[in-house]
């Protein structure tokens, strides 16, 4: 995706790679997740935060926010998630 999306070059998606594995938890869904009709591929990042157990959904994308939550994870902008984290 990003090598098309955004013409990366493979050194480059090389070290984003890197840095996520360093960052981030490797999962891979066992439970298939049809809750986003219009946009589809929506529903791989609902089915990798269950998965993972996540606290939230971070994003700008309309299909998920207007989900407001699923099985109880709440999905909102950065905006609100940084003023959230400010207010703790």
């Amino acid at each position: 995706m990003l090598r098309d999306d955004f013409h990366w070059e493979g050194y480059r998606l090389h070290f984003a790679n890197e840095q996520l594995a360093r960052l981030g938890n490797r999962v891979v869904p066992t439970k298939p997740v049809n809750a986003i009709a219009a946009d589809p591929d929506d529903n791989m990042i609902l089915e990798c935060a269950i998965e993972a157990g996540s606290d939230f959904i971070i994003t700008a994308d309309n299909h998920l926010l207007r989900l407001g939550q699923y099985e109880g994870i709440p999905i909102m902008r950065p905006e609100g998630f940084l003023k959230r984290a400010m207010i703790r």
